[in-house]
């Protein structure tokens, strides 16, 4: 049975732009937030998201490269002791940004 969706064929339907620098294609007024565990990361579950924030992910098989991490404003980790793949971070992060933007609007 052929399935319905197939994100091996994404690249068809999704444009993919190629960049010298990430920083110049942002927009003026995104804060640049890196997602990586490094020592002066600030825990997820305690972050203030930008209103308007770009996040920066990095590969499934290593880091963000340093020069990269030192133009975000801020960096940010998710507290886990398990590994997590890069579907799952950006899951966790977009979660949390959506239900801490969700649960100000109520309170």
């Amino acid at each position: 049975r052929k399935l319905s969706t197939d994100p091996g064929r994404a690249y068809r339907h999704v444009p993919i732009i190629e960049v010298q620098d990430i920083f110049d294609a942002m927009p003026n007024d995104c804060t640049p937030v890196a997602v990586e565990i490094t020592t002066n990361a600030k825990d997820l579950t305690t972050f203030a998201h930008p209103e308007r924030a770009c996040y920066i992910f990095g590969p499934e098989n290593g880091s963000i490269k340093p020069e990269i991490l030192e133009e975000c404003r801020y960096t940010v980790k998710i507290p886990t002791t398990m590994s997590l793949n890069l579907g799952m971070t950006v899951n966790i992060v977009m979660y949390d940004r959506l239900a801490k933007m969700t649960r100000s609007r109520y309170t």
